[in-house]
């Protein structure tokens, strides 16, 4: 995945690391996902989810990382469901309850992974 880049220009990585969530990887998998958080972050600190298809790369779920942990559960062999958490206006990163849900899903027809839900608001 290209560095993540917060507009410091210090081409901070995604990194996996103990607490990269790997256990939606399946190479069986219609769809599957590893989740990963960036180098030094903290809790509130972008993750980038990235998606496979039968063990093969697709890509990252969405063009950019979202701040904290997301949930993420396997709805079915080819689907999954994205719980993202942020904070709701005048919460600090500690109590964060906002959460926004987002399904990816294979779609044979155009081979491509759709995206139904939303992601969370922009700041």
């Amino acid at each position: 995945m290209p560095p993540y880049d917060p507009g410091f220009g210090d081409g901070t990585r995604w990194k996996y690391t103990a607490d990269s969530s790997i256990n939606g990887w399946d190479r069986c998998a219609g769809l599957s996902w590893v989740a990963l958080p960036i180098e030094r972050g903290t809790g509130s600190s972008p993750w980038q989810i990235s998606l496979f298809r039968h063990g093969e790369y697709l890509g990252t779920a969405t063009a950019k990382g979202y701040g904290f942990w997301p949930t993420i559960t396997r709805v079915s062999d080819d689907k999954i469901k994205v719980v993202y958490h942020w904070p709701k206006e005048g919460e600090g990163t500690a109590n964060a309850s906002g959460t926004t849900v987002a399904y990816f899903a294979w779609d044979d027809v155009d081979h491509t992974v759709r995206m139904t839900g939303s992601t969370p608001p922009e700041n």
